[in-house]
């Protein structure tokens, strides 16, 4: 997973073009996805966000939009404490400055002015909790600063997500409908109307996946969609990233048999090879199909996946077809009332 966060600190031009080489990077090594971030989710207008939207989706260009998948609004977290942020990170630890503020000449406060003429005597700590006992102004500040410091880029949490699903399922298991840890606020609270847009554009068609706020549930992920939401095959995240997980290993696996005969025992060997690992997923839940036959297939030999050009040449092509899990993104649930019955 690529990710780059402080990329939303960028100029809007040179963040869409960096969002574009990650993506062209994708699509040319096809052995990663790019997470990313929307310039405008740490502070969105409730009414004109979606002109932040736009902006997103007019600067990601064309290619390799099913490498990359975006996550909306920012995430108000508690990863910053009250000991993480003091004095020493004000004005470049300039007291001065922080004294003219806590002890004003028309509102005197000599007892946070003797803190801070006195601060080689105690610890940073020491003097940070004496001076939040004895100001509520340094008090509002802190907590001010640490609110606008916990204000993060949705993709770094996202990819912990990614990470956890990956090792308690794998990577066909949609990061999705689940808490982000350390997630507390939201900038903004979508509605489903809202969410509509995002999920699907019917110009571009690049999807954006909300993070949205729920009574009783709290904030969670909602939503599993690459940006080449206009496909049928490259729509959803999970799908995208088992096909990279299957095919990588795959060619890693393969990699036993480089300047082995090319001759059908080796190809036999292949066959079962990746057709054991195939089995394997399947079991997981990562292929769907009643059988294990229904769920893929393994081609490799000559006359069915080569010529006898390709083995005169070195050329040992293998064919993989697999049937890979979508998530249900959308469940209707119909009700009809019927007459009572009379025996």
């Amino acid at each position: 997973m690529y990710i780059c966060p402080e990329a939303t600190l960028l100029p809007v031009a040179a963040n869409g073009t960096l969002m574009q080489e990650m993506l062209l990077q994708n699509d040319e090594m096809g052995t990663a996805v790019s997470i990313f971030d929307i310039i405008g989710g740490r502070n969105p207008d409730p009414i004109m966000y979606t002109n932040d939207i736009e902006t997103f989706r007019n600067n990601t260009g064309a290619n390799g939009l099913k490498y990359g998948t975006a996550y909306y609004p920012f995430i108000g977290t508690t990863i910053m404490q009250n000991s993480d942020i003091d004095y020493t990170n004000l004005f470049g630890g300039d007291t001065k400055q922080l004294e003219a503020l806590l002890n004003p000449a028309d509102t005197p406060n000599s007892t946070a002015a003797k803190i801070l003429s006195n601060l080689d005597t105690l610890t940073v700590s020491q003097n940070q909790a004496a001076l939040i006992n004895a100001s509520k102004t340094y008090g509002l500040m802190i907590k001010h600063i640490l609110s606008d410091a916990n204000m993060l880029p949705a993709s770094g949490g996202m990819a912990g997500v990614i990470t956890v699903t990956d090792n308690e399922v794998g990577p066909w298991q949609a990061p999705a409908n689940t808490s982000i840890v350390g997630a507390a606020r939201l900038p903004i609270r979508l509605s489903s109307s809202q969410q509509e847009n995002l999920n699907v554009d019917a110009v571009s068609g690049k999807s954006i996946n909300a993070i949205r706020f729920f009574n009783e549930l709290g904030i969670l992920i909602w939503g599993a969609r690459t940006l080449d939401g206009n496909s049928l095959d490259w729509r959803y995240l999970p799908v995208r990233r088992t096909i990279t997980f299957l095919e990588q290993s795959c060619k890693l696996a393969a990699h036993a048999y480089i300047f082995e005969p090319n001759d059908a025992n080796t190809w036999k060997g292949v066959i079962a090879m990746i057709s054991s690992f195939l089995t394997d997923v399947w079991k997981e839940g990562g292929l769907q199909g009643a059988s294990a036959a229904a769920a893929f297939q393994v081609q490799c030999g000559l006359g069915t996946t080569m010529t006898p050009e390709d083995i005169l040449n070195g050329f040992m092509k293998v064919i993989v077809k697999v049937a890979v899990v979508h998530p249900a993104e959308f469940i209707v649930i119909t009700f009809e009332q019927e007459m009572a019955k009379y025996n």
